[in-house]
């Protein structure tokens, strides 16, 4: 054990581990291995956007391997798994050691190469594989990647199966398959032709055609650019392209950077008279719409907008949203004559919602599923809908949205130690005026036409807080309000 480390209480270091100067274990956490080059040892390997780490120093190939092999171990010998990547260089490589481990717990490799999320989502879900893994740059921290990984359906594993992979990934408690058991590795062809074909027949091409619609695309330099320019043409949109895929990947897009970007995106709508504008995030499962007039649209206006098509065209159904959503999505729903439900702020709470009736799923970020299509969150397939629902009623994007109520929501993080969020949480409880039972997630206070709601983050040593009220002043006066209890409370 090096100088300066810190070890937290139930943490477990292996014997013959080394831990060079200056690391940090966290509590609970198991170290089987030597701690160099990374900065901790972790407690657990999920977050929200999957396995998570610095790119050569957390997520190595060696890792990789190994978690390709753990992943594999859980799954029936034989059965198969997709791969995928984004451009990055990173990925390439982590991908390909991740390829090198599935074998060896006797599954077969289907690798996919680097096409979009939603591809390989559906070539999971189509091909009768058992699972698939997706390896990206992340999108949010310079530096990291993230490795994503499906079930059968090519949704994100639950919280169950994410548990024990990371129990049988510390105790390094996974099966080695003899020589003749060895899984086999090939290349998938066709993958984007299947997608394609079954896309199309998902929207009604016939009206896109004869609405002539134009549009205009930003793609973040992400590995969708083709594939959809592709398809808007046999669909008959007319579009101008933004940012397309020149290569490799080779860091994230900042704030700044995005700011400019919607900007110019807005600029551009306009001068050209284009419908709408829009612009993909780098993996294509969520979007950012720009009406016709070069407004931004908030991102649960948007679903709020599509809430309303949907229930238009469909003529009622069930909605479901996340426990933060605004009011707006209960009064418009009710309005046309839709049922509303809020699961869990994740989104495998989300997809778990699917169930008959529930004609569309938003997460608030951009995010849309369509049940009936099996879609996940795919944002090629959620804007075609929504060119569909437009031009079947003849409608532009801003009079939908001219016709929403206003709301104010207001969000916050508040720090908070790890060790006291459980005595914060009970204390929150305690004071809320809803009963724990009737909680959906977090503790939620509610108040005449205003409401707050205290999160735990799960990936962070932080609460969110998220208020609504009739006016900004008041959303900021509740936030405060809370974010100065959970300060007391946590000591």
């Amino acid at each position: 054990m090096g100088d300066n480390c810190t070890v937290g209480a139930g943490a477990i270091v292996q014997s013959g581990v080394k831990v060079w100067p200056d690391k940090e274990i966290e509590p609970g956490a198991t170290v089987g291995e030597s701690l160099i080059w990374g900065a901790r040892g972790r407690r657990t390997l999920f977050t929200r956007s999957g396995v998570t780490g610095l790119a050569n120093v957390e997520i190595t190939p060696e890792f990789g391997a190994k978690l390709g092999a753990v992943y594999a171990a859980l799954l029936p010998k034989g059965s198969s798994v997709t791969v995928n990547r984004d451009l990055s260089r990173a990925a390439r490589m982590i991908k390909r050691a991740i390829i090198s481990g599935l074998p060896s717990a006797g599954v077969d490799v289907v690798d996919i190469e680097a096409v979009p999320v939603p591809v390989a989502r559906y070539e999971t879900r189509t091909s009768g594989a058992t699972g698939g893994i997706h390896v990206r740059l992340s999108p949010f921290l310079a530096g990291e990647l993230d490795v994503k990984l499906f079930d059968w359906r090519g949704f994100n594993v639950d919280p169950s199966t994410e548990r024990r992979i990371e129990n049988a990934f510390f105790r390094e408690d996974f099966r080695r398959v003899p020589l003749a058991e060895i899984g086999r590795i090939v290349e998938a062809v066709g993958v984007l032709e299947r997608y394609s074909a079954s896309f199309l027949e998902r929207v009604d091409g016939e009206s896109l055609r004869r609405a002539g619609l134009h549009v205009v695309v930003d793609f973040a330099e992400g590995s969708s650019s083709h594939l959809f320019a592709g398809l808007l043409e046999r669909l008959g949109v007319r579009r101008v392209v933004l940012n397309a895929a020149t290569g490799e990947r080779l860091g994230v897009r900042t704030l700044a950077q995005y700011q400019g970007d919607l900007a110019q995106l807005s600029t551009i709508t306009t001068t050209v008279r284009a419908n709408l504008g829009l612009t993909l995030n780098n993996d294509a499962t969520r979007f950012t719409l720009v009406d016709e007039r070069g407004q931004v649209i908030p991102d649960f206006t948007a679903l709020a907008a599509f809430a309303v098509l949907c229930l238009r065209a469909h003529r009622g159904g069930t909605i479901a949203v996340p426990v933060q959503a605004p009011s707006i999505l209960d009064e418009v729903v009710s309005k046309h004559g839709g049922r509303l439900i809020r699961t869990k702020h994740n989104t495998s709470a989300l997809m778990a919602a699917a169930g008959e009736g529930v004609c569309l799923i938003g997460d608030g970020h951009g995010g849309i599923h369509f049940p009936e299509l099996e879609s996940g969150f795919d944002a090629m397939l959620a804007v075609t809908k929504l060119l569909g629902y437009l031009s079947a009623e003849k409608v532009a994007l801003s009079e939908v949205v001219a016709e929403l109520p206003p709301y104010i929501l207001v969000e916050r993080d508040v720090p908070c130690p790890w060790d006291d969020k459980g005595r914060v949480m009970r204390a929150l409880n305690d004071q809320a005026s809803t009963s724990a039972a009737a909680q959906i997630d977090g503790v939620r206070f509610e108040g005449e036409g205003e409401w707050a709601l205290v999160l735990p983050d799960p990936d962070h040593p932080t609460f969110q807080i998220f208020a609504e009220a009739e006016s900004r002043e008041r959303a900021d006066a509740l936030v405060d309000r809370y974010a100065d209890l959970v300060a007391s409370l946590r000591g």
